[in-house]
């Protein structure tokens, strides 16, 4: 029987980051632990945000994180949640519920449209897919995309809205990325821009 919650206690939220041990490389797995659901994380702050679970027999087999940013919503006026981190077993029940209760939520919170998958964290380095399954090396923040993960999203009417294919990153003095992002630009060979 398959299952699905909102992580509400400390044993979810392990199930939740522990779906990332399988596919994530050590260092994505760090980062998204420390960055995803924390005082770092600017879309924390900006709305309300559900880490969701598929369980089936007691394991947890996807997740999904959804949320609605609120600074967003009211600069652009386009009543829009997103969704990230669309991870797990290839299970197509599961990620097809965890999807539907993500599209629920939004539309409690006032919102007409759901984009994603984005950057869990906002900071745009990571959006938890790639191709990597189409045989191409994969790199650090790259994702452990799957080709029927867009297959699924493709048969719930997603369309491809944004192609991020650049090294270049422009972030504002002041902004707490930009030490990160400094470090990140030895690190991947990516070029900042402050």
């Amino acid at each position: 029987m398959l299952d699905v919650r909102i992580c509400e206690c400390a044993g979810d939220m392990r199930k939740f980051f522990a779906l990332s041990d399988k596919d994530y490389l050590p260092e994505e797995c760090r980062y998204l632990k420390r960055y995803v659901n924390g005082l770092i994380n600017p879309l924390y702050h900006n709305g309300r945000m559900a880490f969701l679970i598929a369980v089936r027999d007691g394991k947890a087999v996807f997740r999904v994180l959804t949320g609605t940013d609120e600074v967003y919503k009211r600069l652009s006026g386009k009543k829009m949640g997103y969704f990230a981190l669309f991870d797990g077993e290839e299970d197509e029940a599961a990620a097809t519920a965890l999807l539907k209760k993500a599209y629920q939520l939004q539309q409690s919170w006032g919102n007409e449209y759901l984009l994603g998958p984005v950057s869990p964290d906002g900071g745009g380095f990571f959006n938890g897919l790639s191709t990597s399954d189409a045989g191409m090396n994969r790199g650090v923040m790259t994702g452990p995309g799957s080709r029927w993960k867009l297959e699924l999203l493709s048969k719930q009417g997603f369309q491809p809205h944004e192609k991020e294919m650049a090294y270049k990153v422009e972030i504002p003095d002041g902004n707490p990325y930009l030490q990160p992002a400094l470090q990140a630009q030895k690190r991947f060979s990516v070029e900042i821009e402050a």
